[in-house]
This record gives C-alpha cells, sequence and structure tokens, in this order.
C-alpha cells in the first residue's frame, strides 16, 4: 500500500522541532518514524526535547496510534526528555490523552509550547 503522511524536521538547539502534515497510514507512520529515529541518532544528544507541531488533518488509526507510542517510548529511551505537542482541535487532543504517557504537554499554540519545553528544560 502506499504511504500517506509527510514529515519536516528540524534541529534548534536542542529541541527536535517535528511537523507532521496530512493523516498517516500504517506504511507512512513507519517512514516518518524512521527518518526521525535516524535525526536522533545521527545528532547524538544525551538530552534532548521535542517539539511536534500537528496540522488540523493530522491524525491516524488506532495501529498508526501504537505505533506512535512505541516510537514515543524510543524517544524517551534515546535521550527524550520532554515533548510538546500542538493540536488543532479536540479530537488530536483526546488521541494524545488516550495513547502517550510521560513528560508530554498538550498545547493549543507553538509559543506556549515553546516556553513550557524551555522552562521543562531548565529545571
Amino acid at each position: 500500500m502506499q504511504s500517506h503522511g509527510e514529515l519536516t524536521l528540524e534541529w534548534k538547539d536542542d529541541v527536535l522541532m517535528i511537523y507532521p502534515q496530512g493523516p498517516f497510514n500504517e506504511e507512512g507512520v513507519v517512514e516518518v518514524i524512521d527518518t526521525i529515529k535516524n535525526a536522533v541518532l545521527i545528532r547524538n544528544n544525551q538530552n534532548w526535547s521535542r517539539l511536534e507541531v500537528w496540522e488540523e488533518n493530522t491524525l491516524g488509526s488506532p495501529a498508526v496510534m501504537n505505533s506512535a507510542k512505541e516510537y514515543y517510548r524510543w524517544c524517551t529511551e534515546h535521550g527524550c526528555i520532554a515533548a510538546a505537542i500542538v493540536v488543532k482541535n479536540s479530537v488530536q487532543r483526546s488521541y494524545i490523552e488516550k495513547y502517550f504517557s510521560g513528560n508530554i504537554a498538550v498545547f493549543n499554540s507553538k509559543k506556549e509550547a515553546i516556553d513550557w519545553l524551555m522552562e521543562y528544560s531548565n529545571t
């Protein structure tokens, strides 16, 4: 099956900025997770944070969300100390609350998310 969902990412200091785009199927989420893992392994930071800014239609099936849950666990095991996720709607927020746990906070604005990450990483 053809993969659905795209991603752009960049490092800003010790924060991995992730911008998922579109709805994801299982093939698409595997591809973007591999891209993120490669970026983390190449960077090789001991401690880093993650900022995800979701688009309005960024979401996936329960199978996709389970893959994402495993990826979140992998990030924690590889030095991610906190993740801030900016959502556009309550459905995304409820999925995050259902599938993800740990040092994750959900926001409606990128500025609030960045402020939280900066405060979190300075404690």
